[in-house]
């Protein structure tokens, strides 16, 4: 279960200024009202939450139980092999490493490591919905700006993510450098 932090809104429901054409009935009334209707409104985006929520755990609980599927068939073949195997028909080396040298039928295993677990489709949709967030950046925006800058630059030079940490590393060597 991801750990998001879940916001309701409205997050203050009675902070809403009574509207005084529609205000007909009184402002304790009115008020009451708008409490009413903010009340209702954090319900609904509970709901909303909560359907998310649970909506994850049921996929989550759905894959689960395939893998537990998956797991038991493999379990009852293992069984049925060793079951089914005799001790006495396989060859066992005696310990003679010429003799050993000489088996060419040796152990394969027939399973297959699961690879690729943790694709985009196997994200919870919260997951999914917060990276795609966080995946936007503001560059759009500032280049869109730049047609209302008198000084012909560029913003979006300034937003690029570049190694800050390693340019003041050489910057300060250049400085000890010139300094000779």
């Amino acid at each position: 279960m991801p750990s998001i932090k879940w916001s309701v809104e409205p997050t203050y429901p009675c902070r809403r200024p009574l509207e005084p054409d529609k205000c007909r009935v009184g402002e304790l009334e009115g008020s009451a009202h708008h409490a009413l209707v903010g009340a209702l409104r954090q319900l609904a985006s509970l709901v909303r939450i909560a359907e998310r929520v649970l909506g994850d755990v049921t996929d989550e609980c759905h894959t689960l139980c395939e893998r537990t599927l998956r797991l038991r068939a493999r379990v009852d073949r293992c069984q049925r092999a060793v079951h089914s195997m005799n001790a006495r028909a396989v060859r066992i080396p005696v310990g003679n490493l010429n003799d050993f040298m000489q088996l060419d039928t040796f152990y394969k295993s027939k399973q297959t490591a699961d690879q690729q677990l943790f694709k985009l489709d196997t994200r919870p949709v919260c997951i999914r919905d917060a990276y795609l967030s966080a995946a936007l950046t503001p560059l759009h925006i500032i280049r869109s700006i730049d047609s209302y800058r008198d000084d012909g630059r560029s913003g979006s030079k300034l937003f690029i993510c570049q190694p800050v940490f390693a340019d003041s590393r050489k910057r300060v060597n250049f400085d000890i450098e010139t300094r000779r």
